[in-house]
């Protein structure tokens, strides 16, 4: 059970600590905690759709506008990709590994994988074995945008 905070006694909570997640209240009056994103990004609402950080929508708008011009075809958002084969281990299923892209699309006939990174992102070991495996298991270099 959450404890119950009042909205004054929560204002002069957030005042004090202005860097901790962010606060709300719901219907209920209870005081609850949303997490803040791990890099600072803002989640942005566009055409509905959901995106992670604003500069992946700007990318998205850039694209549907290359899109509209005909210079691409075949946008395509947070296209799943299996980078490695689900496995049973010890008797236990292990489920697929996948690399899921920000966009996917045809240029001239080559066929490309965009993923907007920003520096910290980029060098996460996560994300560079993940980008070596795109490599050598589907011969797909990720254009990091």
């Amino acid at each position: 059970m959450r404890p119950r905070m009042s909205k004054g006694d929560y204002n002069i909570f957030a005042a004090k600590n202005p860097q901790r997640n962010k606060a709300i209240f719901d219907s209920d009056d209870l005081f609850s905690t949303k997490k803040l994103p791990k890099f600072k990004n803002k989640i942005v609402w566009y055409d509905g759709i959901k995106f992670h950080s604003e500069k992946e929508c700007e990318r998205y708008q850039q694209l549907k506008a290359l899109e509209a011009a005909g210079h691409i075809q075949g946008l395509g958002l947070q296209t799943p990709f299996i980078i490695i084969a689900s496995a049973i281990i010890h008797g236990k299923k292990n489920p697929a590994r996948k690399y899921i892209s920000d966009f996917t699309y045809t240029c001239n006939g080559v066929y490309i994988v965009e993923d907007v990174k920003s520096e910290i992102t980029r060098n996460l070991p996560v994300y560079r074995l993940k980008r070596q495996l795109m490599k050598v298991i589907h011969n797909i270099e990720i254009a990091e945008i």
